[in-house]
């Protein structure tokens, strides 16, 4: 009875944590941005308004992010990254 009771409380506990990956997306600018978006194959265009914050991009454990030349990836649940001045960052 109690392995049953545990396998059960084990299989929900599973199925709560197959949710949207909270990546966060800040743009610092003044001005509107479209970044691309990558996740395994797929890739995504999200634009920002200026000024703009964007949480729960990334669906899986983790994506890239692409403005011009800049590249982040979000690996973590926490991570946040920003756009300033035309340029994708992340705190190290």
């Amino acid at each position: 009875m109690r392995t049953a009771v545990l396998v059960a409380m084990l299989a929900a506990a599973t199925m709560g944590t197959t949710g949207a990956y909270a990546a966060t997306v800040i743009n610092k600018d003044k001005v509107p941005h479209k970044i691309s978006l990558t996740e395994g194959t797929k890739v995504l265009h999200v634009s920002f308004k200026a000024d703009q914050t964007k949480k729960n991009l990334c669906t899986k454990a983790a994506c890239e992010l692409m403005l011009g030349t800049s590249k982040v990836k979000l690996a973590k649940k926490t991570d946040v990254a920003w756009i300033q001045n035309g340029k994708l960052m992340m705190a190290k």
